[in-house]
């Protein structure tokens, strides 16, 4: 890491949560900061698709969705985890998020989009929902209430 970086090896090389501090990585699902202390990065925020479907979470297929100016746009996440969007695979939320903006013709500065928060899909209720919110609930399930 270069000295006084606010960028760090742990979350990728993208500017540090924490960034008044510098961090490097440390064992699976901690990180240390060089001033010793430890952060939980939750298991559910590593999750993907298929570890939601293996967990029951989601039944595939399972419909997502979003309006992106002014546009409809719909998903499918199959059983192995991919995602379908207009006749295409997809191997994350986050690779179809970026087909389908590509697909409304919108310009936008950059190309990384959080497929989890870029996509909904409607919870028992019927209410719309991030994938995040969903993918939360796997984290939530495996702790004791």
């Amino acid at each position: 890491m270069v000295e006084g970086s606010a960028f760090c090896r742990h979350n990728g090389g993208s500017r540090c949560p924490d960034q008044a501090k510098r961090c490097e990585p440390s064992r699976r699902g901690r990180r240390t900061l060089t001033d010793g202390m430890e952060k939980d990065m939750s298991d559910a925020r590593r999750a993907g698709l298929r570890d939601l479907v293996s967990a029951g979470l989601i039944a595939s297929p399972l419909r997502v969705v979003r309006t992106y100016q002014g546009q409809e746009l719909e998903a499918l996440v199959a059983q192995d985890g991919t995602v379908q969007f207009q006749g295409g695979s997809y191997p994350s939320l986050s690779a179809a998020a970026v087909a389908a903006i590509k697909s409304t013709r919108a310009t936008r500065q950059g190309s990384a989009i959080n497929g989890w928060q870029f996509w909904k899909y409607r919870d028992e209720q019927g209410t719309l929902r991030k994938m995040d919110d969903l993918r939360a609930r796997l984290g939530s399930a495996d702790r004791p209430e």
